[in-house]
């Protein structure tokens, strides 16, 4: 597993998860699960040496951390015949190597096109969408939110603001006064923690989209995060009991008998302990299909036609085709919620979204 250098939270579910697959589910038919961590900094030489070290070592599945330099091992694993999966492919070169890499969340395009329809979902006629000033963000809103927004008949708009953080104060008035009745934003969680505020600060009473950033529910009121969504990959220890069903505390429940996440860090928590049992399940169904041990070529030829059900979900995961056209993901479906009694989180009616009508025909 590489990309854990600034999340060792991560690296700590996944040994959690390796425990559980080999402790309660027998390891990979029989055999034990094993794993080889390369800590990345962040950057493609970071990936690169980690690739080397994967391929020395000869391992069968290359497990994407959170690495934002990830797609320089892609080069170094197409040359060995080695296979590369994760969570979510955070990177543009991870989410279009089809054929080379796998991954167990909806697809970068479908996160974005979701955000719309979660909004439309709840009523919302005029969207605001709030992004960092950076390349990638433009191109997304240009090629994947606004024609979702269009598809829906939402009127839309985009405002950028720098990346190191704008004055949240003044950068909501300009965005309400031009009268949207939701807004989505797309900010890390210290950012999320002033800008909801601040647009509640203008008198701004309709739907905020938050993004992941749950940590800022207990440190807000209750009337700040009225009409507040948020979306999740995993439903957690943040939800409502009534929210979960018997399969996903069963889920969780495992999870806590491996570890005690921070947390302020159980989502990279969960992921790594994710990543880790998905891949056990995947490796499996390749050893069934092969009837033989398991090789870098083996599972890279086979681990596409895997399927089944993913942990702390409901759903999923089906590799034989892309949940999203020309894409690395094999599921599709995003969690959104709102802050009900207790602060813990509600899924909304139209929760996992479907995003179908935005979705491009193959």
């Amino acid at each position: 597993m590489t990309g854990t250098f600034a999340f060792p939270a991560f690296a700590d579910g996944f040994d959690a998860g390796v425990r559980y697959v080999n402790e309660e589910l027998g390891g990979v038919n029989g055999s034990p699960l094993t794993s080889t961590l390369c800590a990345s900094d962040g950057t493609p030489d970071g990936a690169v040496n980690c690739g080397n070290q994967f391929v020395q070592s000869n391992v069968v599945l290359s497990i994407l951390g959170f690495d934002y330099g990830a797609d320089g091992i892609l080069p170094v694993l197409e040359a060995a015949g080695v296979a590369e999966f994760g969570y979510q492919a955070i990177t543009p070169g991870m989410n279009d190597a089809v054929g080379q890499a796998f991954f167990a969340s909806p697809s970068t395009q479908e996160a974005y096109s979701a955000a719309v329809v979660a909004q439309q979902g709840l009523g919302v006629k005029s969207l605001a969408t709030v992004l960092p000033d950076l390349p990638p963000m433009h191109e997304y809103f240009d090629t994947v939110v606004a024609p979702a927004a269009q598809t829906l008949g939402l009127g839309i708009r985009a405002f950028y603001y720098p990346a190191s953080g704008p004055d949240w104060a003044s950068f909501a008035s300009s965005v309400v006064a031009t009268q949207p009745d939701g807004v989505t934003l797309y900010v890390g969680d210290a950012d999320a923690l002033a800008a909801v505020p601040a647009f509640r600060g203008t008198g701004f009473t309709g739907v905020l989209d938050a993004s992941t950033s749950t940590s800022i529910i207990p440190k807000l009121s209750a009337q700040d995060l009225e009409k507040v969504i948020f979306v999740n990959p995993f439903f957690n220890n943040l939800y409502a009991d009534s929210a979960l069903s018997p399969k996903v505390k069963a889920d969780l429940a495992a999870f806590e008998r491996h570890i005690t996440p921070d947390p302020a860090t159980y989502t990279f928590a969960q992921a790594g302990f994710f990543d880790a049992v998905q891949a056990a399940d995947m490796l499996r169904q390749v050893a069934d299909r092969t009837g033989a041990p398991l090789t870098p070529e083996s599972v890279l030829k086979n681990i596409g036609s895997t399927k089944g059900s993913t942990f702390f979900r409901d759903g999923t995961y089906d590799c034989t085709a892309p949940s999203w056209p020309a894409t690395t993901s094999c599921t599709s479906g995003f969690n959104y919620a709102e802050v009900g009694e207790g602060k813990k989180l509600t899924p909304l009616a139209n929760s996992p979204i479907n995003v179908s009508a935005v979705k491009p025909v193959n």
